[in-house]
């Protein structure tokens, strides 16, 4: 028991010791040291706890066309804008080449075009590829894209007028998505 408490003793000494500071002050001059003392140290503002950053992330998506949507039956869907879920463009989950699970989402347009294509094999299992050339296979997995439904995804696409419309098609008629 003794030893014990004097180990403890000497632990707790050493961490004591350890977070001493031995670094020797300079001393002040006396023209300084009266200045400091003269003017009273600067009390924050209520404003100033409220700032915040002003470095924002500006997202910035080009114009023309997103993609191309290719259906199982082989007709294609132009994909104009891309519909935000929340603040995600794109959320999935599931096993990323078999192993681990894995959740990617984009809140940026920039990091979703990083992507060059979403090959599917069925509505749980496909194929992404990157535009530097790597494919990352997702198994048991779910995509979401402009719905949250777990049967369609969402886009807008232009008519023959010019006008912006919105698409649902069923995740299961879905053979690829190429993004541009």
């Amino acid at each position: 028991m003794r030893t014990i408490i004097i180990a403890l003793m000497l632990v707790l000494t050493l961490a004591a010791c350890g977070t001493k500071d031995d670094s020797v002050e300079s001393p002040m001059p006396d023209a300084e040291a009266a200045e400091q003392t003269a003017t009273p140290a600067p009390v924050p503002s209520s404003n100033d706890q409220n700032l915040k950053s002003t470095n924002t992330l500006k997202d910035e998506i080009p114009d023309g066309p997103v993609g191309t949507l290719q259906l199982a039956d082989g007709s294609t869907i132009v994909i104009s804008e891309l519909i935000k879920l929340d603040k995600y463009y794109l959320y999935m989950s599931g096993k990323l080449n078999g192993r681990s699970s894995t959740v990617v989402s984009f809140t940026r347009f920039t990091d979703f075009m990083k992507f060059e294509a979403f090959i599917f094999k069925d509505q749980h299992n496909f194929i992404v590829t990157t535009k530097k050339g790597k494919e990352l296979i997702f198994m048991d997995a779910r995509i979401y894209l402009g719905s949250d439904s777990a049967d369609t995804y969402s886009f807008y696409t232009v008519d023959d007028n010019l006008d912006r419309q919105l698409v649902t098609v069923k995740k299961s008629n879905v053979a690829t998505i190429k993004l541009h």
